[in-house]
This record gives C-alpha cells, sequence and structure tokens, in this order.
C-alpha cells in the first residue's frame, strides 16, 4: 500500500514538474511529501541536491530564510557538534575568547544612571547572564544557535530582570504587514508543547503593540501581549529576521573529518595488533606447537598454573634456527598523505567560521610572517562580532533606564578588552623617536590614544589624575625657583664683584677662578643642600 502511495505520488510529483515555472522550493516541498524522503533529509538537503542537478535557475524563490524544520535540524546538531567535536568546539571557543574575553565594563558621568547600571548589573537574579561567566555563555549560545532572545522583565521605574529564552521556543515572529523589517512581538511556545506567550519587541510603542494585537497568529490565534515585558532579538550572521549559526555551514563537514579520523585511529590499532611475524617450514602441527610454547600458561590450564611462559622484558633476544624466522611488522600507515587528507577537510571548517587553519591544534601550519598577514583578516571579523555585542549591551541598558526613545540617548562607555595585546615596549620605542623629531605631538589628545592602546580603563579620570599631577609638580618647580632665585641673588650672580679678602684687601687665589668668583664654603654648603631638595623633589 506504502509502495503504490509513493508511485502515485511519484507521478504527480513528475506532471507537476512539467509545468513552467515550478521552483526548487516548490520541488522540495513536493518530494518532502513522499515518507521515505522526508524521514532521511531535510528540506535543505532537498534544495542543494536539485542545485547539484542543476534544478536552480534564476527564476526560483530560493534566497529567504531556513524553513522550521531545517533550522531545528541544524540548531540540534549545532548544539551536538559544540559538546562531542573538538573542531566546532575550538570555532566556538575562539571567537568568544578574542571578542569577549572578560567580558564588557560599563561607566557614564551621569552619577544616577551609572548607580542604576551597577544595580542592574550586580543584581543577584542578573548573574547568569551578565557576570562575566554568563556574558561569555551568551556568546557561546548566539554562535551555536545562531541567535539570542533575551527577555527583560519589568515595568517601567521598576527593577529589571533579564532573562535568555531558548530559540526553539520562539515559533514565530510578528511583523508590520506593511513593513517586514519592522518586528512588533514574538510567539513563545513553553516547554509543555500547549502554552503560549507573545512578548513585545522592545522598541515596540503603544502604536505598534496595538499593531500587533490586531494580527492573527498561528491557527487563527488571538494576540494578547505580556504586560512588564519586552523582548530583545540578537541574531547572528542574520539573512532575514532570524540568525544563522556560526555551525550551520560546517557540521557536515567536521562530521566528515571526524569520520576519517576515526577510520585512521582504527587502522592504526589494526597495525599496532601484532608487532612481528614468526615464519616457520612445516604443518599445521608445528604451528601449533609454537603457538603452545609462546602462548600464556594461563591460556592452557587457569590462572591456577604457574605462569611458565611470560612476555620477555624489553631488549630480549630471540633465537631461532634455519627453520623459523621472526620480522617485524610493516608500520607504514600513509601518515603523511593521511594529514594532507584531514588538512583538506579542515580547511573547508576554516572556510565557515573564518578561522584559520593553524589555529586547530597545528602550529607548524603557519609562521610568524604569515600569521601576521593571515591575522588581520581574522582581527576584523573578531572586532565587528565585538561591536555587535556592545551595540546589544547599549541597546540592553536602554531599556533598563527607560530611555524615552525621542530624547538624546545617554552618553555610556561599553569598553571590552583589546583582542590583541599591544607590545608596550615597543610602543614606548616609536613614540619616544617621534616625539623627537616632532615634538609638538606631545598634547592629550595624543596621550588619551596611548593610555587606550595600553589597555588602560576609565581614560577620562586617568587624564585627570595627569593634569592634577601636573599643577602640583608646577606649583613646586615655581617654589624651587623662587628658593634658588634669592640664594643666588644673595651671593650675587656668576662672574660678578670678586670677594675682597678683607685683610689684603685683594682676592685670594682660592677665592678666583677665571672671570668668575667661587662662593663661601658656608653659602655653597646651602646651595648644594638646596638642589639636592629640588632633585629630591624631581624624583618625586
Amino acid at each position: 500500500m506504502a509502495k503504490a502511495k509513493s508511485k502515485a505520488i511519484s507521478e504527480s510529483m513528475r506532471d507537476d514538474l512539467k509545468r513552467p515555472g515550478f521552483s526548487v522550493e516548490e520541488m522540495a516541498e513536493v518530494l518532502m511529501t513522499i515518507p521515505d524522503i522526508s524521514e532521511a533529509f531535510t528540506k535543505a538537503d532537498l534544495e542543494l541536491a536539485l542545485d547539484d542537478r542543476g534544478w536552480l535557475t534564476t527564476s526560483s524563490h530560493l534566497i529567504r530564510e531556513l524553513d522550521p524544520q531545517t533550522r531545528k535540524i541544524l540548531l540540534t546538531k549545532s548544539r551536538l557538534y559544540w559538546h562531542r567535536d573538538p573542531l566546532a568546539h575550538q570555532a566556538v571557543r575562539l571567537w568568544t575568547d578574542y571578542a569577549l574575553a572578560t567580558g564588557i565594563e560599563v561607566n557614564t558621568e551621569d552619577a544616577a544612571q551609572q548607580a542604576a547600571i551597577v544595580k542592574f548589573m550586580r543584581d543577584k537574579r542578573n548573574r547568569e547572564v551578565l557576570s562575566s561567566e554568563g556574558q561569555r555563555k551568551s556568546s557561546k549560545k548566539l554562535l551555536v544557535d545562531g541567535e539570542v532572545f533575551f527577555a527583560i522583565f519589568g515595568a517601567a521605574g521598576e527593577d529589571k530582570v533579564i532573562r535568555r529564552v531558548d530559540p526553539m521556543q520562539i515559533t514565530d515572529i510578528i511583523t508590520d504587514p506593511d513593513d517586514e523589517e519592522r518586528i512588533l512581538a514574538y510567539r513563545r511556545q513553553l516547554a509543555d508543547g500547549k502554552t503560549h506567550l507573545y512578548y513585545a519587541d522592545w522598541t515596540a510603542d503603544e502604536e505598534a503593540r496595538a499593531l500587533a494585537e490586531q494580527q492573527e497568529g498561528p491557527n487563527h490565534e488571538t494576540i494578547s501581549l505580556e504586560s512588564g515585558v519586552v523582548m530583545y532579538l540578537l541574531p547572528f550572521d542574520a539573512f532575514g529576521k532570524r540568525g544563522n549559526g556560526l555551525l550551520f555551514p560546517v557540521v557536515d563537514w567536521t562530521r566528515e573529518h571526524r569520520r576519517f579520523m576515526e577510520a585512521r585511529v582504527a587502522i592504526t590499532q589494526a597495525l599496532s595488533k601484532y608487532a612481528n611475524k614468526l615464519t616457520v617450514k612445516g604443518g599445521q602441527a608445528l604451528l601449533d606447537n609454537i603457538k603452545s610454547r609462546m602462548e600464556s600458561t594461563y591460556a592452557q590450564g587457569g590462572t591456577t598454573q604457574i605462569e611458565r611462559h611470560p612476555s620477555p622484558a624489553p631488549g630480549s633476544t630471540w633465537l631461532q634456527n634455519a627453520g623459523a624466522e621472526l620480522t617485524p611488522m610493516p608500520r607504514v600507515t600513509g601518515g603523511s598523505e593521511a594529514r594532507d587528507d584531514s588538512d583538506s577537510l579542515k580547511l573547508m571548517v576554516c572556510a565557515g567560521t573564518g578561522i584559520m587553519l593553524h589555529y586547530f591544534g597545528d602550529p607548524s601550519t603557519g609562521n610568524l610572517a604569515t600569521a601576521t598577514a593571515m591575522e588581520l583578516p581574522m582581527l576584523k571579523m573578531f572586532a565587528a562580532y565585538q561591536n555587535l555585542w556592545l551595540e546589544a549591551y547599549r541597546d540592553i541598558l536602554s531599556i533598563v533606564l527607560d530611555e524615552d526613545p525621542e530624547a538624546e540617548p545617554a552618553v555610556i562607555d561599553i569598553d571590552l578588552p583589546p583582542i590583541l595585546q599591544d607590545d608596550v615596549q615597543n610602543l614606548a620605542t616609536a613614540l619616544t623617536a617621534f616625539v623627537g623629531v616632532f615634538p609638538e605631538i606631545a598634547v592629550d589628545d595624543v596621550l588619551r590614544m596611548v593610555l587606550v592602546q595600553l589597555n588602560v580603563n576609565n581614560v577620562d579620570d586617568v587624564m585627570k589624575s595627569i593634569e592634577k599631577k601636573r599643577q602640583e609638580q608646577a606649583t613646586q618647580d615655581a617654589a624651587n625657583k623662587a628658593r634658588m632665585d634669592k640664594l643666588i641673588g644673595a651671593q650675587g650672580p656668576p662672574g660678578g664683584p670678586v670677594k675682597k679678602n678683607p685683610a689684603a684687601n685683594t682676592a685670594t687665589p682660592d677665592e678666583q677662578i677665571g672671570n668668575g668668583a667661587m662662593l663661601s664654603n658656608e653659602a655653597a654648603h646651602e646651595l648644594a643642600g638646596a638642589l639636592a631638595k629640588v632633585a629630591e623633589a624631581i624624583n618625586l
């Protein structure tokens, strides 16, 4: 009966394929009606197969978001491979480590806003999402699932609580009928499979909320938005409204690499099963006799016997006559060719994740020159990913501060650790050489840039401290100069009138040097003390 049904569907399908304008998407939908196909393949698999057969044409409507079934399958695979596959895990780990590191730092000049932000970030209820580890967990979820849905609970003026929502629970996104780019609300199907909730988008005003409730949900549901909660969607690599995971394009290739490496392990284990080969001249009886002599006594009479044929110690001598020959088993496994094949599969993962080959456990594939040149695309890629999170956290803080969308947004400084650590010694050498030929560059703006490059947090506070230190130093310098002027004025200027010996009424040789005159011993001691104090002040 099933075969007859499949045959009828197949004949109907062939009739439909003759209809002009039949798209790849429609062909895939027809093929998915066949039970054997729908159980083994996803719709995306069929579309790719149809493309390989040359069915994909410019009139096909293939460029769209993934259908729910394919998205669910890819998401499930991505989660599994992140847990179990080293290549997939390493890719997600590198993206998170380079971009987020220890997490964000938030500062604002407004004391009230800073207090509200600190309270929100340090709230015990929000630690799961906003702590350093919570931020890294959000990044991993974004890369593996392709999107993170943040639900922020709390009405205007109330303390906010933030939670992540499983993307599999978001079954529908309600948009403006006249503007598909404008998201109004989200449909959330709870774990029990029966209860569903509708959350307004964080940008939805009263008009947008009213428009959302005028729409019709799946199965002709009436949309009623939950009060006191909004949803924030952060998609990764989005083509439409929903995101696509970092591992979506590479799960099939990392699977093939895993299977290839498992086969290599099986080959190595098979070759290591027997270390030597013994060739004897004789029949089966002779082989059985040699076997009984070589095998363990326990194999013949059980563990109650005394072991009379123990395994030889390392470095033992093998004795044989002309009737027997012991040779080692071949150890050639084709390792060099296997490595090339493994790297070829890894390169598909590299292309899909944007990470160079030498980051996947084999530093010998790169050197300093090539690594420096290749890291520039990765640096820009991670910088863009950093900026994605900075903008997302700024939007979330806008919700926390209940900012008026019509008003000027508050100035909030959100920082992430730099992707690469600069060489401080090289930076100092370059600045010294530059200031030597261009001293006018030693201004506050350049100093700010230097502090940023040195990964100094709160640059504004540091600049204020520097200015305060400058004023203190200037005051101290002025005081020291005044003391020096007073001291020199009391003794006379250098090269001035020579002190006369009252007794001889002429300058003694000890008091006269060249065109100038020496100070008295008492004055010299006083001047030396003053200079010592100046040097001490400068060192401080």
